[in-house]
């Protein structure tokens, strides 16, 4: 898990969390969570993280749900352009 004085800061452009048992073996260069918060707030989405050091630690993202209501026409319309334009 991440430590939690580490915890406010993960999702920052370039933040590597220190001493990380693994951290020799992983070469990133901090951006991974940073574009990942950033894409699921462009879709009005939030994420969450959780951890128990030394364990494990999870990540929960939600989004929003919006239902779209097309006409079979419509579909049938747009499938049709596709193919055409093939």
């Amino acid at each position: 898990g991440i430590p939690s004085s580490d915890l406010p800061f993960i999702f920052r452009r370039f933040y590597r969390v220190e001493k990380h048992h693994s951290q020799k073996e992983i070469k990133g260069t901090g951006l991974g969570l940073s574009i990942v918060r950033r894409a699921v707030e462009a879709h009005g989405g939030n994420i969450e993280v959780g951890s128990i050091p030394g364990e494990t630690t999870r990540f929960e993202i939600t989004l929003p749900l919006e239902m779209v209501s097309m006409d079979v026409e419509d579909l049938s319309g747009e499938a049709n352009k596709t193919t055409e334009s093939r």
